[in-house]
């Protein structure tokens, strides 16, 4: 029987830096591997993109857009407590993105928040 060797990813998220920071994690794959596969709580594997430059070209290349995820006959991720549907804000790109996040800006934004801050004291759900 011929066996194969299995290559083992780092399991991610990664633990938080010193005092809450960012990941050492991150620092290191920077500098050593910035385009690594990595294994998600789910049991699948991603691609985790640690450079800024490298972050802006996965955005703007059509190959990694959400809608390509979400496209009937996509492989989706079963069983894993994640959504995967199209129309949904963290699903879409471009446009539409934009388009649902102005909506959803208009009542969630800083200032909306600054203005239910007496209403959550008053209930405790925020220290004085």
């Amino acid at each position: 029987m011929t066996t194969y060797a299995t290559e083992t990813h780092p399991s991610y998220p990664f633990p938080f830096g010193p005092f809450g920071t960012s990941t050492l994690a991150y620092d290191e794959f920077r500098r050593t591997t910035p385009v690594r596969r990595v294994s998600v709580p789910s049991g699948w594997e991603a691609w985790l993109v640690t450079r800024y430059s490298d972050v802006c070209m996965v955005h703007k290349d059509k190959r990694f857009s959400r809608d390509e995820a979400v496209r009937v006959g996509a492989a989706l991720v079963e069983n894993a407590g994640m959504e995967v549907e199209a129309g949904v804000l963290q699903n879409t790109d471009g446009e539409e993105h934009a388009r649902l996040r102005r909506v959803f800006a208009s009542h969630y934004g800083v200032g909306i928040a600054n203005g239910q801050k007496p209403t959550l004291r008053l209930a405790g759900w925020l220290t004085p």
